[in-house]
């Protein structure tokens, strides 16, 4: 979870992003043990579901093709360990807070919400 409100895309947009994705690949929604949202996601999935500490959850996003978050330390972890990642950012200046490399970041106004999955499920295929 970002933290903040404002950072937070929707349950609903990660369902239906996660049911898109699932239909050509395995996806791992991870999470530090304490993310209520991921619990509500977890419900509508077949997804794979990781808790781990801070290192453990390094180690899985080093282990894939790509993430996928808002704006959280997460992405920045991401892009350390050199995995491709889309980031939807709304309130915060892509500028000054992206991740630093390998990654595409999707902003349309303030509100994150405002990213549509069609948006991200573009950009999963540039």
């Amino acid at each position: 979870t970002a933290g903040y409100e404002s950072k937070e895309w929707s349950n609903e947009k990660w369902v239906q992003l996660g049911k898109e994705l699932e239909k050509e690949h395995t996806i791992v929604f991870a999470s530090l043990p304490d993310d209520a949202n991921v619990a509500e996601i977890k419900k509508e999935l077949a997804s794979l579901h990781f808790t781990g500490n801070l290192n453990e959850v390094a180690a899985l996003i080093k282990s894939v093709d790509l993430v996928i978050g808002v704006d959280t330390g997460t992405m920045h972890l991401t892009a350390a360990v050199g995995t491709n990642s889309i980031e939807l950012m709304g309130v915060t200046s892509p500028r000054r807070w992206k991740a630093y490399r390998r990654c595409t970041v999707i902003r349309k106004s303030k509100d994150v919400n405002d990213i549509t999955v069609k948006d991200v499920l573009q950009a999963t295929r540039l």
